[in-house]
């Protein structure tokens, strides 16, 4: 695995589109990387500011977009191996998509869609269901409502997600479980810059 730091160069048209839209973020940063058997391996980004965070399966080459003039300087890059012992006490950050799927409904369609989670307890609520077993949440600091916004290409509409940013502290229950969150995604949306999990101790 490999984690990556971005600073976006604000000036460029094509850069601040990326940073409008999920889905063209995907596509920048997808260039970087190798199409190995029709995959680009795992990538999972979160936008900061003008700052973007990836971790990905794969090695990136991120000089073309540096060269491109989209980033401010180039790309910090290093192999990405995260431990955090049982006991561990760490600060983390998640931007994320909470949501449930619906069981009450007149059709099958209506019971089996997902809504979003609009209340801070329950939000709170579905961070602890994905966290549980690996890890506990021992406090709250920041709980920002924001939405993501995007198109795909060649479709009428924009999506218009409501997420979240969390950030707090959590104790490790189970190192090897929270390590694989580390290099996971929690919840949806991967594409769209959800499910990032960033800690430091």
């Amino acid at each position: 695995m490999y984690i990556s730091k971005l600073v976006i160069d604000m000036k460029t048209m094509d850069s601040l589109k990326a940073l409008e839209d999920a889905y063209e973020m995907h596509r920048f940063i997808s260039r970087a990387f190798p199409n190995v058997n029709g995959s680009l391996g795992r990538v999972l980004y979160r936008i900061d500011g003008n700052q973007v965070i990836v971790v990905s399966e794969l090695e990136p080459d991120w000089k073309n977009i540096f060269e491109g003039g989209h980033l401010e300087s180039p790309a910090q890059s290093k192999e990405y191996d995260p431990f955090v012992p049982e006991g561990g006490i760490v600060d983390f950050r998640l931007f994320a998509g909470p949501s449930i799927c619906s069981k009450s409904g007149r059709s099958f369609e209506e019971r089996g869609k997902r809504r979003a989670i609009l209340d801070e307890k329950g939000q709170v609520e579905w961070l602890e269901r994905k966290l549980s077993g690996s890890a506990r949440v021992s406090g709250i600091s920041r709980l920002d409502q924001k939405v993501v916004r995007g198109k795909k290409r060649g479709h009428k509409y924009k999506i218009n997600l409501p997420s979240v940013l969390y950030e707090g502290r959590l104790v490790v229950e189970d190192a090897s479980e929270f390590c694989d969150l580390l290099k996971g995604n929690i919840g949806r949306g991967q594409m769209l810059g959800l499910g990032l999990l960033s800690v430091k101790r």
